[in-house]
């Protein structure tokens, strides 16, 4: 398979963290792939032969030649990726789809909606006609359309910032209680603006974000999963391989063992 990620113009690297690019070529076999949680939404434009994507709950959603929106998740989904499948995806930093959507974010978790349910002013079926030709005009497409449908009135509150920035560098549930005792900040009215931002409860929010940092770890590191855990802050192995199963339905070890490919070209992606 073929996956290229593309840097977004300063103009919205704020709010966008990477472009890419997915083939699976016509002569290679069809192989199950893991698709899990990193606090993200995406914007895909398929292109090629239909994807299914399923939810560990069962759920199956289908991709056909359209652009949908795959939201934030708080578990895994598998699909099976086949010869001829085509996408562009436009990955946003964790809270930013906030701004090119009015609903609030958390009616998308675990859910994936054909683009137009959200965009319904947007002709949508014109970008991907656009990137059919594939070549360097592709990202200029791309950003052209997010410009679009950019909403600069829906930027995040500077407390969503803050948040972000604080769990991005912690991975304690208790520092989230800190933060608010010194900003004087009511914790479930934060939590009731995270929610419609990024889509999670900051307490869920920083789940996904210390298992999604595990991931990464794993993939850019020759630490040891023993080490990875007490980095992370699980409390010990237990607590650790309880959380990577919620996510993968598998072990630490036995997550490593299945050489998944998606998981490990996206997490060790440098625009994380």
């Amino acid at each position: 398979m073929f996956y290229q990620e593309y840097k977004p113009s300063k103009e919205l690297a704020d709010y966008i963290e990477c472009y890419w690019l997915f083939k699976c070529p016509a002569d290679q076999m069809a192989t199950q792939e893991l698709i899990i949680p990193g606090g993200r939404v995406e914007i895909m434009i398929n292109l090629g032969t239909p994807v299914s994507f399923v939810s560990s709950t069962g759920r199956s959603f289908e991709f056909k030649t359209n652009m949908y929106v795959l939201g934030q998740r708080n578990t895994f989904f598998t699909t099976n990726f086949q010869p001829g499948n085509y996408m562009w995806g436009i990955r946003f930093r964790p809270a930013f789809f906030f701004t090119v959507c009015k609903l609030p974010t958390s009616q998308l978790l675990n859910e994936a909606v054909p683009a137009n349910e959200i965009f319904k002013t947007i002709n949508t079926s014109e970008l991907g006609e656009k990137l059919i030709n594939e070549g360097s005009h592709c990202v200029h497409e791309l950003e052209a359309f997010l410009k679009r449908i950019l909403y600069i009135a829906n930027t995040p509150e500077v407390v969503i910032h803050q948040t972000l920035a604080l769990i991005k560098g912690t991975h304690q549930h208790t520092s989230l209680f800190e933060f608010c005792a010194e900003n004087k900040l009511y914790y479930k009215k934060m939590e009731r603006q995270f929610l419609q931002c990024a889509g999670y409860t900051p307490k869920e929010f920083l789940n996904v974000r210390r298992f999604y940092h595990a991931v990464r770890l794993m993939y850019r590191s020759d630490r040891s999963l023993t080490d990875i855990c007490h980095h992370l802050g699980f409390y010990d192995q237990s607590h650790f391989i309880k959380d990577f199963k919620v996510y993968t339905s598998l072990s630490p070890l036995q997550f490593k063992k299945r050489e998944y490919q998606m998981p490990r070209l996206i997490a060790s992606s440098a625009n994380v």
